[in-house]
């Protein structure tokens, strides 16, 4: 982020379309990938999550932030997405 840039210009909501499962503790930084249809945006994960799987930045448009205190979220919730800048 830029100094003086506001923040929730680069984020949106958007209906998670599958479960995501975590412990409570941390907050994670879901990659997924954006969807616009009549009902909004939704937002599908790009794959395996862990850290080590780079291969899931592929493709992935935006970080669903699921917040520390949550044990995960079921399809349908909706979640705050923010959006990756986009190569030129």
């Amino acid at each position: 982020m830029l100094c003086g840039a506001d923040p929730a210009q680069d984020r949106l909501r958007a209906v998670l379309d599958e479960s995501y499962s975590k412990q409570p503790g941390r907050t994670h930084a879901v990659r997924c990938r954006l969807e616009l249809r009549d009902d909004g945006w939704h937002a599908r994960t790009t794959g395996p999550q862990g850290s080590h799987v780079l291969t899931s930045m592929l493709g992935a448009e935006g970080l669903g932030i699921v917040p520390s205190a949550s044990g995960g979220l079921a399809a349908g919730e909706r979640i705050e997405v923010e959006l990756l800048p986009r190569a030129i």
